[in-house]
């Protein structure tokens, strides 16, 4: 059996059914010529010389381009099942999501930097962090957690 691989690669998203109508044709054909040969194994060998090595050989064969076929069909299965995961996500939620996940992180640093390093020559023993949580917004704060770590 010949070793397979998984890769990954972009397309536009309107070259997708395109894609898939190219996976899908490529296994139609295969198939159809798995089915051609089966045709020929059965007109070629005759009732009683069915039990030999060479056909065994010949329907390993066949059997190996049905395997490729059931190959394919299973990465358009993949491909068109992200695709339709990826079409009933909410649009919103992930830079939502993306976004709390900062937050949380930063506050997590600010905590950890709030007991590790008070801000030197500060007369009221603010800390750095202090410095971080007196900006108004998530951008402010990460351009200033940024400024501090250089």
């Amino acid at each position: 059996m010949a070793q397979r691989v998984n890769i990954q690669y972009s397309i536009d998203v309107k070259e997708l059914p395109g894609e898939m109508e190219g996976f899908l044709s490529k296994a139609e054909r295969k198939l159809g010529k798995c089915h051609q040969e089966l045709q020929k194994l059965i007109a070629r060998y005759q009732r009683d010389i069915l039990m030999t090595p060479v056909c065994s050989e010949e329907i390993s064969a066949l059997r190996q381009t049905l395997a490729d076929v059931d190959f394919i069909l299973e990465d358009t299965t993949t491909i068109i099942n992200g695709y339709v995961a990826y079409q009933v996500r909410p649009k919103d939620s992930s830079a939502a999501s993306s976004d709390k996940m900062i937050e949380q992180r930063l506050t997590e640093l600010q905590k950890e930097m709030a007991v590790a390093a008070p801000v030197e020559g500060a007369s009221n023993g603010a800390s750095s962090i202090d410095t971080i949580a007196a900006d108004e917004t998530l951008e402010d704060k990460i351009k200033t957690f940024k400024n501090m770590m250089e």
